[in-house]
């Protein structure tokens, strides 16, 4: 959606109908009177009835501004007590004529009276609240105050418009109901500046007319570093707000198409629409493999992986050409641990059609919902005659004869958060002495992380929701450093089966921040040279089948550029569940996170 914000409004159903036939989809207008003293608090709301327009177009054409002259930190106490009065009266007009959105001034280093204005009343009205905050940073923030006044300048230490928002917005308790309209400047930041703004909670991106400049046709465009923003942007569907008097004889019609064109002709981000719709920044618990039986809509979603699939198969094409263990065997007895639905079943078929290898297959499943679908493959499948279903737990069967190569795919977001160590330490027994493994080894990794968006949805309130892991699309995500291998898992494993391990990781954060928690990857060697992994630096292409784990922290932690952050993780098994331990130890200690697993564990 395309608004345009005005700066005064005489006419308001005539600009209305203008900037509509215009094709915009609201204005933003200032709701009442921009002149105004100070000192002396309006005792009638200078502004117009709310007769002039029906309740559909206030509520679904129209924004408010909050008036500028509204001041919370200013010296004078009369002012601040009639801004706090106004601020009421203001919200209280817009929720009476069915707005649901307001813009709110841009925050300065000194906010915190504009902050507990905000918070004495954000509960007791149903607005979206958007916060002005221009793009920019380092000195250019000193545009916003005034260079007169020294002490402020001296008061001011802060070095970018973020600094301030992220002090407001912590002032206010990281309320869900205030998000950004960020507004562009003349100058573009650097990378990191824009890798902040990403990830926070950016509702409106305002584009100013006088930022436009003129190609050889004589319309506005933009340069090619705000189009990379503006493109940026779009991907989280924000709105776009055209702001300032139209520089050209056509209007704001030409900025409205302009942005138009420039949303058209931006790559869309393929989000796995194939496996059920988008699942950016939805927080997901992880499964619990061995306590519940998957439904067959969720076999369904992971089969359509073919890339995960085509893996494995080549995983186990290579083993049975290349594995010394079988290389010379006529016939080769390969077990299926966890069979689901068949998928790994069908691609030891086609790699022993490939390599010319005779494969005995075990599917074995424990989930008796699953095993009715592969008992129904066995029975009507002709290319099925060599597998043998067995329901059972893996960890439980005593088989007439032993593996010489087993398959599975236990590996959760973290690898080994859904205890595959744990299943196929107690399924060795099913493997012959040297016999191939697939996976044959697997690591989790950890990075830092920002994201307000992701703390937010994952804080409901309580520590327990915060002491958790989330399997998540990672959208609205800033990553703060390399990801460092964690915890590593080999199988077969004949000498040390260490289950419960600590790992203690130090970052470097390159800038100024606030870190909301953890992200959580893995890489798996499958066989030989053949990997699967979602470690960003060596994610396999196309793959889907998982979504990286988000490990929060109970409260966020503002930290410094060139800041070393040291994180400890534990990964605990006491006989009957597992879970995981975190906190941090530099440069501040935290609690330590889900202690003896009261919030998060997984069942054994």
């Amino acid at each position: 959606m395309i608004g345009c914000s005005l700066k005064e409004v005489e006419n308001l159903p005539e600009a209305l109908n203008d900037r509509l036939q215009e094709d915009f989809s609201f204005i933003v207008i200032p709701l009442f009177n921009t002149t105004y003293d100070q000192n002396e608090f309006r005792v009638v709301p200078a502004t117009r009835s709310d007769t002039v327009l029906s309740s559909y177009e206030w509520k679904h054409y129209i924004a408010g501004r909050i008036s500028d002259w509204i001041d919370f930190d200013s010296p004078s106490y009369s002012v601040q007590q009639n801004s706090l009065k106004a601020l009421r009266q203001e919200f209280d007009w817009a929720q009476h004529i069915s707005i649901t959105t307001m813009t709110l001034p841009t925050p300065l280093w000194n906010c915190s009276n504009y902050a507990s204005a905000i918070v004495s009343i954000i509960d007791e009205v149903y607005l979206n609240l958007w916060v002005d905050v221009p793009l920019i940073s380092d000195i250019d923030m000193n545009k916003l105050r005034d260079a007169d006044d020294v002490d402020a300048i001296q008061y001011e230490t802060i070095d970018n418009s973020w600094e301030c928002w992220n002090k407001f917005r912590t002032l206010c308790g990281h309320n869900k109901k205030i998000s950004v309209n960020l507004i562009l400047t003349e100058t573009v930041p650097d990378d990191h500046v824009i890798d902040t703004w990403a990830c926070e909670p950016v509702a409106a991106l305002t584009i100013p007319t006088d930022i436009f400049t003129t190609n050889d046709l004589g319309f506005p465009v933009l340069t090619k570093g705000h189009q990379k923003v503006v493109s940026r942007f779009f991907q989280f569907n924000v709105q776009i707000i055209i702001k300032g008097e139209p520089q050209h004889e056509k209007g704001y019609t030409v900025y409205r198409q302009y942005i138009s064109w420039l949303h058209e002709n931006t790559p869309v981000q393929v989000q796995f629409e194939s496996v059920g719709g988008s699942y950016q920044d939805f927080l997901q618990n992880p499964l619990q493999p061995l306590m519940d039986n998957l439904s067959s809509q969720t076999y369904e979603v992971f089969e359509k992986d073919p890339i995960k699939y085509q893996s494995y198969g080549d995983a186990i094409a290579l083993a049975l050409t290349e594995g010394e263990f079988v290389k010379n065997k006529d016939e080769i007895i390969l077990m299926v641990l966890g069979a689901g639905r068949g998928p790994l079943v069908r691609q030891a078929m086609r790699a022993s059609k490939e390599t010319g290898k005779s494969l005995k297959i075990y599917a074995v499943e424990k989930n008796p919902n699953a095993v009715i679908t592969l008992l129904n493959m066995a029975k009507l499948d002709p290319e099925w005659e060599n597998v043998t279903v067995i329901n059972s737990d893996i960890r439980k069967w005593e088989p007439t004869e032993l593996a010489d190569i087993v398959v599975s795919e236990l590996l959760g977001s973290f690898g080994d958060n859904e205890l595959s160590p744990e299943c196929l330490y107690d399924a060795q027994h099913l493997l012959k002495q040297g016999g191939i493994s697939i996976p044959s080894d697997y690591t989790s990794y950890l990075a830092p992380l920002s994201s307000p968006i992701l703390f937010n949805k994952a804080n409901k309130g309580t520590k327990k929701s915060l002491e958790a892991g989330y399997v998540v699309q990672f959208h609205r995500v800033d990553i703060l450093d390399e990801p460092q291998e964690c915890f590593k898992f080999l199988h077969p494993e004949y000498d040390q089966q260490k289950l419960t391990l600590t790992k203690n990781l130090t970052f470097n954060i390159a800038k100024n921040t606030i870190i909301h928690g953890f992200a959580g990857y893995f890489d798996s060697v499958l066989y030989g040279d053949i990997n699967i992994s979602i470690n960003p630096p060596t994610h396999t292409p196309g793959m889907f089948s998982w979504f990286p784990l988000y490990i929060p922290l109970t409260e966020p932690l503002y930290v410094k550029k060139d800041t070393e952050v040291t994180v400890t993780i534990r990964r605990i098994n006491d006989g009957a569940k597992v879970w995981y331990e975190w906190g941090v130890t530099e440069p501040i200690l935290t609690a330590i996170h889900n202690p003896g697993g009261r919030s998060w564990w997984i069942g054994l």
